[in-house]
C-alpha cells in the first residue's frame, strides 16, 4: 500500500475545506466534528455526503468520499497542528493505493 499526496485541508471559519488537486473541493467538516473525533469519538460526517473516522492506528484521519470511491487518509498529526494553529495551518491529503 502506498500514499500519494493529491490534496489539502484549509481552514474556513469554523469549518475545514477538503480539496482534491484533480478534482476541486470534495467535501466538508466542521471544527468541532473534527476535534470530537480526534478526541476518541465516532466517525463524523463529511458534507456533502462523506464520512471521517480515526484509522485504526488513530495516527491518520480516514475520509471517505463517495463521488469517486477512494479513501483519503490525513495525518492525525497534522490535523492536530492546524487546529493548533488555526487558521494558519492545512494539512496534507494523501489518497491510499493498493
Amino acid at each position: 500500500m502506498t500514499y500519494e499526496k493529491v490534496g489539502r485541508m484549509k481552514p474556513d471559519g469554523d469549518c475545514i475545506r477538503i480539496f482534491v488537486d484533480e478534482i476541486g473541493e470534495v467535501g466538508t467538516i466542521t471544527r468541532q466534528d473534527l476535534e470530537e473525533l480526534l478526541a476518541g469519538g465516532e466517525p463524523e460526517p463529511v458534507i456533502p455526503s462523506g464520512e471521517a473516522d480515526l484509522s485504526d492506528s488513530q495516527k491518520g484521519v480516514k475520509i471517505t468520499i463517495p463521488v469517486n470511491g477512494r479513501v483519503y487518509i490525513v495525518v492525525a498529526r497534522q490535523v492536530r497542528n492546524m487546529l493548533d494553529k488555526w487558521p494558519r495551518k492545512k494539512a496534507a491529503v494523501f489518497r491510499v493505493e493498493e
